[in-house]
Parts: C-alpha cells; sequence; structure tokens
C-alpha cells in the first residue's frame, strides 16, 4: 500500500548533484520500505495521505556513536575540567584487586538501553550504532546482552548497527594517583571471539533489513596490539565496520607513544585498521593540526589516504571544553566527516547548532548545509549505505517529520536553519524506518514514557552510587558529585534561624 506524506517543506536528494535539494509544498511517496518519489505535492491518491502542514519532512539522522546507556553528564558537567576528578572517574586499583563485577543486572542494562533508544527514536534518529560506557560492568559487554539489545530494537523499529565491545586491558588508578593499565588478554581474546560469534550468526541469519553487524574495540590504549591485529583480521573476513575510540584523550595520546613510540593513528595504520572500514570518533589529538602536545607529522594526511570516516561529536566535545581543531581542514583533505551525540540528549539539531558555534568560535568554517550533510549523508556512506540518510526513489523509507508549526520556533526562514538556531530534536512529532511508522504525534506504540522515565531515575542512582566503590580516593558520591548549591535541610534551617 503506498503512502504519501505531504508538508510545507520536503527535504529531497538530487543524485546528479549527490545533495539535498527543498521542495516548497512537496510530499513523499513510499511503499513498503521504499522511497517511490519526492516532489511537488499532488492529488494523486495513495491508501495513506498525511498532510502535516507547516511542517519539514526529511531523511532520519545516522548516530554511528549513539548512546545506548543512561548518561552521566547531569552529575559530572561542573566536574569534568578538574583532573582530581578525571583520575577519581576511572577505575581504581584498589577496585580491580577486589574484583570489578556488573553495578546493574542483565535485565536492568537492557532496560537502561531500551531507555535510550527510545530517546533516539523521539529525536528523528532512524539509524544507530550503539556506544555503552564500561565503567560500570565487569569487564566488557557480551553476546547475550547484545542478542537481548537486538530484539529490542527490532520490536522498536529503530535501524542498528551493534556488536559486543571488547578489550585486553582497563586503565587503572595507584593509590599515588598515577594512570597505569591493568591487562588481562585472555578476556580481549574471549571478547572478541564472543562478538565474531555473534556477528556471524547475524549474517547467517539472513538479510536482516534493520540489524546489522559492528566490530566494536573499546579504546586503543586497552586493547594490545594481538587483540587489534586480530579485530583487523575479523573485519576483513566479515567485512564489517569497525568503530575504535582513539585519538580522543592526551592521556591515550601519551601511552600510546610511551608504549609504542607511535601516533595513535600510526598505531592504527602499523596494525591494519586504518581503512575505510574504520569509524574514527572524536579525531582530536592527531599530528598535521595545531594541538600543543601532538607533535610535528602528518596523522591527518594519513586518515585522508585510508578513507576511514572521522564521528564529529561537537556537544560532548563542548561540554568537555574541548572542540574539533577543524573542521574546514578536514574537509578540504576529503576526510569524511559524520556527525554523532555520544551523550545525553541525544539530540542531532542541538549537535548541529553546537557544531556551527564552535566552529565560529575558532574562526573555521561551517554551514548548516555542511552540518546537516554529516547528520544523514556522510554516515550512511561510511556504512557503505547509499540508501540511508537521503530521500529519493529507491532509498529507504527513513523519514522523520518535524512541526514547525510552534511558537517556539519564532519565525520560519529557512526550515532546517529555523530548527537548528531555535528547536531541537523534540520537535519530531513523526517517524518512519524501513517504511513502518515507528512514532506517531509523539508517541511509541508499546512504550510507556512516564512509566520508563521514573525507572531511569533508580537506575540513575544507583549508577551514580557506584562511582564512589572505584574512586581511588575512596570518595563518596557527595565528594565526588557536589551540588551547585549547598542543600539546606530543616536541622540547618532551624539552626540558622536560631531555633532550637
Amino acid at each position: 500500500m503506498k503512502t504519501k506524506l505531504k508538508a510545507r517543506f520536503v527535504i529531497g536528494y538530487d543524485p546528479k548533484q549527490r545533495d539535498h535539494v527543498y521542495w516548497k509544498n512537496g510530499q513523499v511517496v513510499f511503499e513498503g520500505d521504499r522511497v517511490l518519489s519526492v516532489g511537488p505535492a499532488d492529488d494523486t491518491p495513495a491508501g495513506v495521505v498525511k498532510d502535516y502542514g507547516l511542517s519539514l519532512i526529511a531523511p532520519g539522522f545516522v548516530d554511528l556513536n549513539a548512546l545506548a546507556d543512561i548518561d552521566t553528564s547531569v552529575i559530572d558537567f561542573d566536574q569534568k575540567a578538574g583532573e582530581r576528578y578525571r583520575l577519581n572517574r576511572q577505575w581504581s586499583q584498589r577496585y580491580v584487586e577486589e574484583g570489578p563485577r556488573d553495578v546493574f543486572s542483565p535485565g536492568e542494562t537492557l532496560r537502561g538501553g531500551m531507555y535510550s533508544l527510545v530517546q533516539h527514536i523521539r529525536r528523528g534518529t532512524t539509524t544507530v550504532a550503539p556506544v555503552t560506557g564500561l565503567l560500570h560492568r565487569g569487564w566488557a559487554e557480551g553476546r547475550k546482552e547484545f542478542e537481548g539489545l537486538a530484539q529490542i530494537a527490532r520490536e522498536l523499529g529503530l535501524r542498528t548497527y551493534l556488536g559486543p565491545s571488547f578489550r585486553s586491558g582497563v586503565n587503572v588508578v595507584t593509590p599515588e594517583g598515577k594512570v597505569t593499565t591493568h591487562w588481562d588478554e585472555e578476556a580481549g581474546k574471549k571478547g572478541l571471539a564472543e562478538s565474531t560469534a555473534f556477528l556471524r550468526d547475524l549474517k547467517a541469519g539472513g538479510k536482516d533489513s534493520l540489524i546489522q553487524g559492528l566490530l566494536v574495540p573499546s579504546t586503543i590504549e586497552t586493547c594490545s596490539p594481538e587483540l587489534l591485529l586480530a579485530t583487523a583480521a575479523a573485519a576483513a573476513e566479515l567485512d564489517l565496520p569497525v568503530r575504535l575510540h582513539a585519538t580522543q584523550s592526551m592521556q591515550e595520546f601519551c601511552l600510546i607513544r610511551e608504549r609504542y613510540h607511535r601516533t595513535p593513528v600510526e598505531q592504527l595504520e602499523a596494525l591494519g585498521l586504518l581503512n575505510r572500514r574504520l569509524l574514527l570518533p572524536h579525531c582530536l589529538y592527531i599530528t598535521g593540526i595545531s594541538r600543543p602536545g601532538c607533535g610535528e607529522g602528518d596523522d591527518l594526511g594519513r586518515i585522508a589516504v585510508s578513507g576511514a570516516a572521522v564521528l564529529h561529536c561537537p556537544f560532548v566535545l563542548a561540554e568537555s571544553g574541548t572542540a574539533l581543531i577543524t573542521f574546514q581542514k578536514l574537509r578540504e583533505r576529503g576526510i569524511p566527516i559524520a556527525l554523532a551525540t555520544d551523550c545525553y540528549p541525544p539530540d542531532m539539531i542541538r549537535n548541529m547548532y553546537v557544531g556551527i558555534v564552535m566552529c565560529l568560535v575558532q574562526g573555521d568554517t561551517a554551514t548548516t548545509a555542511d552540518l546537516y550533510r554529516a547528520a544523514t549523508l556522510a554516515g550512511a556512506e561510511a556504512l557503505g549505505r547509499e540508501d540511508l540518510g537521503r530521500l529519493c526513489p529507491g532509498s529507504k523509507a527513513d523519514i522523520a517529520v518535524f512541526d514547525l508549526d510552534s511558537f517556539h520556533l519564532g519565525q520560519i526562514d529557512d526550515p532546517l536553519r529555523t530548527l537548528v538556531l531555535n528547536g531541537s530534536g523534540t520537535d519530531a512529532i513523526d517517524v518512519f524506518i524501513d517504511g513502518r511508522q515507528v512514532m506517531e504525534n509523539r508517541r511509541i506504540p508499546g512504550v510507556d514514557l512516564g512509566e520508563l522515565h521514573h525507572w531511569s531515575q533508580g537506575y540513575f542512582g544507583t549508577l551514580k552510587a557506584s562511582y564512589a566503590k572505584r574512586a581511588y580516593e575512596r570518595l563518596t558520591p557527595e565528594e565526588l558529585f557536589p551540588p551547585a548549591f549547598p542543600i539546606q535541610n530543616e536541622a540547618m534551617a532551624q539552626a540558622g534561624s536560631g531555633e532550637s
């Protein structure tokens, strides 16, 4: 059955220009999971017709570093700049010696994943590659968990690239406050074997239109060269993307240089991972561009030649007091730049706004169109998917509809620029993925948003309390995360008034 969506504005795609175009008073027609046509609105019949009026119909966002966990920014936002906090946030040597364990039960972990995946749909994202934190896990992710997460994604209707992460080491802080690494090579081998078995079974199960595989070694400094060499071999054999957090911190940069006398990018190249399959989050600490402490070299050139894609996460970087050195230089060298969120809220509209502002602050150049391409086309192309991130005949029917007829948006000129400046992802009202409507009028079938929201508060409380068990200085949660202002209780109030 054909479905026709109409709106004041539609973002289509012109294959000849290889770029997005606007259609004013336009429509999108799809049948099954594929778009049939995009163009001016007409009165030809369809089985379902939805006229959204003053709205924007657009391709769904592609987020390849998409949080699938409860975020911690709300507790550590004021402490991120402090060295003491950075150290206490990591595993302590004492915690490793006591025996790390999962903070949450398998059921709680999956429910936390569901909470986060729902947040992505709510903001118009239709393709995700989940990322979770390992601080509150016994070691890394596992196959059983990801079988459950894949099933949740199927039920929600969310297009998902996933695979359990693995590592052979973890950064730990000694009682003296020095960062070192605790190694467990067997755990790394076991994790890779479990991940590749999961991915092979995923492929053997047939062509799943929604759930696809991804290899996820944790971070470059917590994976031994042997583990990364084996990962590169598995990626070549299975022809799957690899997402590896590297070039993201000065701590990582210095550890890799100290161990191997190479930069992280040189290490990736030496181990056979720096190629078209690689998804490289952040790209902060590299030679070839000006950042103190990185020294001379041509990491930028190595990335450009390789075909690897950079996953740019401007909002989470800005929260941490940093930014991509230059969007413009990466683009000039032909390096694919895909926008990703990596935090809560997983809001691509907000992410685009921060990305543009941070470029302006640094005297860099990036427009609304540049960031929108990064949030749609670049992520799809990094996956080798020319049927995602765009709306044209033959593309997947992955569609987000944004309401423009709201007081808070102000005056409508260019619809996308208006959304980026004055709106957010929560202006999404309807979402279709693979031709299935997965959100209607901000409601997701089968999901009680109120109940899920209240449940998440208890999960968050447990997460916050767990930090004290890992902190090398044995700090309490109150010491680790002081409130913005002192909290007055009744006893304090009576003492302040002279009452007894």
